[in-house]
């Protein structure tokens, strides 16, 4: 079982040209954490480091209350739990000549133990390590 999983994306940008990563769209199954290390080699006049989420691949939205802005040469944003299965970050920076930036991605605090789904409900429920059997409410959404 993994218990983190990484990605980086690099690119390179001309004086006073934005350049906008975006990052590795990430599936947060398995993962209750996801931390987003944006970096530039020189201070750039703007940063901005967010993240999008959705519901799959294709439906990605900017989720609110998450964006990391300054002017400093690194940025981090660190997600827990976040609302959506589907997630990615998005470094945007601007400023000096010929410097290269990165987005690096770090899925971590695995869930540990297996999940179970029953037939019967749309929930999960989660294997007890007491008894090794799934407990639960059938009712139970939580994921």
């Amino acid at each position: 079982m993994e218990l983190s999983r990484m990605s980086a994306i690099y690119a390179t940008g001309a004086t006073g040209a934005t350049t906008v990563l975006n990052g590795t769209i990430v599936d947060m199954d398995g993962f209750n954490s996801v931390l987003f290390i944006a970096f530039a080699t020189a201070t750039s006049t703007a940063q901005h480091l967010h993240m999008e989420m959705g519901t799959d691949t294709a439906t990605m939205e900017d989720a609110t209350g998450t964006a990391v802005v300054h002017a400093l040469d690194t940025l981090y944003l660190d997600v827990y739990r976040p609302a959506k299965r589907y997630v990615r970050g998005v470094f945007t920076a601007s400023g000096a000549s010929s410097v290269y930036r990165s987005l690096v991605t770090i899925q971590y605090n695995a869930i540990v133990q297996p999940t179970t789904t029953p037939a019967s409900t749309t929930g999960k429920r989660v294997y007890s390590p007491g008894s090794g059997t799934a407990t639960g409410l059938a009712t139970n959404t939580a994921t």
